[in-house]
């Protein structure tokens, strides 16, 4: 088994992966519920939480580990990793419930939105595609803010809520399981 682990972590670069799970950890807790003002929005209405940008660095930690250098590879073969990338996808997700649980629950919602959006939009596009993809429908949300009178319409500027949470994990299960292979597959 531990051969089986090393041989994962080193080919899908698991080191890099982590690293970015420990920095988006420690920096969301050193911030707490900081936020950073949005400069097209007259002042004190409405800021764009750090949690919304460390759930970006989630999301590439999560991309780098689905497409190392062996997940084309492990397509081809005859044995499925499948197992071993819902691991790896569950282990990215391990620090972030531990935050909601403690009750910081907007890391987790959003990492789970973006990996919604993520493996919704690898299907057609490809996972070379899709991530530029989603961090443009982030930039458009915070610039569509200025536009919609009630910003708790855009997804990125909804409150933690339990619920909303389960429904994205859920739909974020489906969506890896239907995108996997395709991201895998993906030069």
């Amino acid at each position: 088994m531990r051969q089986y682990i090393t041989l994962y972590a080193v080919g899908h670069r698991g080191g890099r992966a982590f690293g970015l799970l420990v920095l988006a950890i420690v920096i969301s807790i050193i911030t707490g519920s900081t936020s950073i003002p949005l400069p097209w929005l007259s002042e004190g209405s409405l800021d764009l939480s750090v949690n919304h940008l460390l759930a970006v660095a989630l999301l590439a930690a999560h991309i780098t580990l689905l497409t190392g250098e062996l997940s084309h590879r492990e397509e081809s073969g005859a044995r499925s990793w499948w197992w071993a990338d819902s691991l790896g996808q569950m282990a990215l997700l391990s620090a972030p419930v531990i935050l909601a649980l403690t009750g910081s629950a907007g890391l987790l919602q959003n990492t789970l939105l973006y990996l919604v959006l993520f493996f919704s939009l690898s299907l057609p596009l490809g996972p070379e595609i899709a991530y530029p993809a989603v961090i443009v429908l982030i930039v458009i949300q915070t610039m569509a803010v200025a536009l919609v009178s009630n910003h708790e319409r855009i997804p990125l500027f909804w409150a933690p809520d339990s619920r909303i949470i389960g429904v994205l994990f859920l739909l974020a299960l489906v969506t890896f399981a239907m995108a996997r292979r395709r991201i895998k597959i993906a030069r």
